[in-house]
């Protein structure tokens, strides 16, 4: 029981974290985004990776929530709006 209230409490901070970084991500002026064709797209190889935690969504080699780096065009100042492997 201790153990399932401990996974759960940690599904809830990624949430939580995910979360929050949405939020900046929207927030940021001059972001851009792609479309939703393209980001389903990125979404499909990111999914079939083998870097990726399917169980808290993120890259394991650069630590991004894919659902959100999926989305960036451009995020100014920092460069996450591509696939650190170049599979997008």
């Amino acid at each position: 029981m201790l153990r399932s209230l401990r996974e759960r409490i940690k599904g809830l901070a990624i949430e939580a974290q995910r979360d929050i970084i949405s939020s900046a991500i929207d927030m940021i002026p001059g972001t851009e985004f792609v479309s939703n064709v393209t980001q389903e797209g990125r979404l499909t190889m990111c999914e079939s990776c083998e870097h990726m935690d399917k169980k808290t969504r993120k890259c394991k080699i650069c630590t991004c929530f894919i659902d959100e780096t999926t989305r960036i065009l451009k995020l100014p100042l920092l460069d996450v709006e591509k696939c650190p492997k170049n599979k997008w």
